[in-house]
């Protein structure tokens, strides 16, 4: 058995994480602070920090480019950041209560958002492009197929 070294331990978020992805080298996660923070894990050092304009950011994506981050909010809205500026790009309310899953498609160019409203919807560019609003309960995770 090969031993494995934790790398990093250090948390950005002193409220508590909410979501963790990794992409080229970099880890992005969101917390509590409603805040996005990018770190290098190598060094545990914050290399970007975005302070969340709509309250509760659960959930982010990084898209296949690494051009692009989305994150999902409390009462169903959803942004989109442009990742070298820091910017947002838009910001939008696909869902009636909380965003709890986001993720690009492979060609980055859909959303696909699950919510506690109990759907599931695939978006572009604000529109709707399919919505799957027949679940009993709230829906946690919704990802893409590779």
């Amino acid at each position: 058995m090969q031993k494995q070294s934790v790398i990093s331990s250090s948390s950005p978020h002193p409220k508590g994480i909410d979501c963790i992805k990794w992409k080229d080298n970099l880890v992005f996660s969101c917390g509590k602070d409603d805040r996005v923070m990018v770190t290098d894990p190598r060094s545990g050092t914050v290399v970007k920090e975005v302070g969340m304009q709509c309250a509760g950011s659960n959930c982010l994506t990084v898209s296949s480019t690494g051009s692009e981050i989305a994150v999902g909010h409390n009462q169903g809205f959803l942004s989109t950041w442009d990742f070298s500026s820091l910017k947002m790009i838009d910001t939008w309310q696909p869902h009636q209560d909380d965003c709890r899953s986001v993720d690009y498609s492979p060609d980055s160019q859909f959303l696909l958002t699950s919510s506690f409203d109990c759907s599931a919807k695939v978006t572009s560019q604000q529109q709707t492009v399919y919505s799957l609003d027949c679940h009993s309960d709230k829906v946690v995770m919704a990802r893409f197929h590779p």
